[in-house]
């Protein structure tokens, strides 16, 4: 795994930071709502205490359309994302009053590439043909 996106905002934000029991470093889902829409969801914890009652699938928000396009590849390869929360912003510290979400992606990288690389080891010398000449 390494570090594709280090900070994307999500957009169209579908709950309100403030009130959001998840914190910096909390682990989100990427799963594909369509074509050219990522949607980010989190597990979050029962509200009761002790940890009684169950878990619930809240979901966050959607991944900016260029960041989408950037792993529109990777994810018709089926390849396995992370991502992890790293910015809360709640709207009453911002300027224009709005809530932010950022999360940082994590993946292969090769999982995004257009052409898989080759292999360009040598070849076996005993793989070779007598009249075939190594590359």
């Amino acid at each position: 795994m390494q570090l594709l996106m280090a900070k994307t905002y999500l957009v169209d934000l579908q709950v309100s930071v403030r009130w959001l029991k998840l914190g910096y470093g909390d682990k989100v889902f990427l799963t594909r709502v369509s074509g050219k829409s990522v949607a980010v969801v989190a597990t979050q914890q029962s509200l009761w205490t002790f940890g009684l009652g169950r878990s619930k699938q809240v979901s966050l928000g959607y991944v900016a359309p260029n960041i989408v396009e950037r792993l529109s590849l990777g994810f018709d390869r089926v390849a396995v994302f992370q991502a992890r929360i790293v910015s809360l912003e709640p709207g009453h510290l911002n300027k224009d009053g709005m809530d932010r979400l950022a999360i940082s992606i994590w993946g292969n990288p090769e999982h995004l590439l257009e052409q898989v690389l080759e292999d360009r080891r040598m070849p076996d010398p005993h793989t070779i043909e007598p009249n075939q000449k190594a590359l």
